[in-house]
């Protein structure tokens, strides 16, 4: 679903109660805008969602690689190189993230595909004549409805106002967007953490 992004502020300041101010500079917002793409990003990723999802049949990992989602090889998932003997057998097949590649153990031959999720261009505010990125790909009205909470949550923050009320309705609709996940049964492995790598256990 695409959003503009004067909609998303438009939204926000309603929120907050600040759409006839001017207390919050561009640079703010633009600042604002960011941590919340990063925010809805992370907590979307983590709850395994697959919107943003790429894939790519190479072990040499593309330049806009952030996490990995899943590694599969002959159609079969493969698990992470454990960590010590006890997450796992020492034996088994398994995959490895070294900084930009992906390896694997001895034996595990055959066509591979790579799930992953990318890096998120930075949105500029006020746009940009020389790069006008103008609208922001969200998976659905309710991902829209909190990335603007959790914008216009950064805005009373930023005025020292109370935001808990907004923080609340914030998560709902994060939990609003989870029970759909589960009512769709996608059948994805979970990602615990966005920062380490591979299939983490779990539907």
């Amino acid at each position: 679903m695409i959003k503009k992004l004067e909609d998303i502020v438009t939204r926000s300041k309603q929120i907050a109660d600040l759409e006839n101010s001017d207390y919050i500079s561009d640079k703010e917002l633009e600042f604002m805008l960011n941590e919340a793409q990063d925010k809805v990003y992370a907590d979307l990723i983590n709850i395994g969602d697959r919107y943003y999802i790429k894939t790519t049949t190479n072990p040499n990992l593309p330049n806009d690689f952030m996490c990995l989602a899943a590694v599969f090889m002959n159609n079969q998932p493969v698990q992470a190189k454990p960590n010590t003997v006890a997450d796992g057998s020492s034996y088994g097949w398994y995959y490895d993230l070294r900084k930009d590649k992906i390896e694997f153990s001895v034996g595990m031959n055959g066509p591979i595909l790579i799930e992953y999720y990318p890096v998120l261009t930075p949105i500029v505010w006020p746009l940009d004549e020389t790069e006008p990125i103008e609208y922001i790909d969200l998976p659905n009205n309710i991902c829209f409805n909190y990335f603007c909470y959790t914008m216009a949550m950064k805005m009373k923050m930023k005025q020292g106002a109370d935001f808990t009320q907004i923080q609340a309705i914030a998560q709902e609709q994060l939990e609003a967007y989870t029970q759909l996940q589960h009512r769709d049964q996608f059948g994805v492995e979970r990602v615990n953490n966005i920062y380490g790598g591979g299939i983490y256990g779990g539907y």
